[in-house]
């Protein structure tokens, strides 16, 4: 990460705390739903929801006049409501 014209450096703990949810998939945004899942837009292979207590990830599908749709390169998510 630069900033400033410094270059910093994250060294994370021996114990695994990142965990690779879509592998080969560009990830563009990730934002919480609730307190245990995430929506998550990807670059060319469409919307996840990624629930933390069951570990599980599945396709978001999107549909447009009953069709469904692939969103590419989702960057923002404008949360109604909330």
């Amino acid at each position: 990460m630069v900033g400033r014209g410094v270059l910093h450096d994250f060294k994370f703990p021996q114990k695994r705390i990142v965990k690779n949810l879509l592998l080969s998939i560009e990830i563009r945004e990730m934002t919480s739903i609730n307190s245990y899942e995430i929506i998550i837009a990807t670059e060319f292979e469409g919307w996840f929801v990624y629930n933390f207590l069951k570990e599980r990830i599945k396709p978001y599908p999107l549909y447009e006049k009953g069709k469904q749709i692939n969103l590419h390169a989702s960057r923002i998510f404008f949360q109604i409501g909330k």
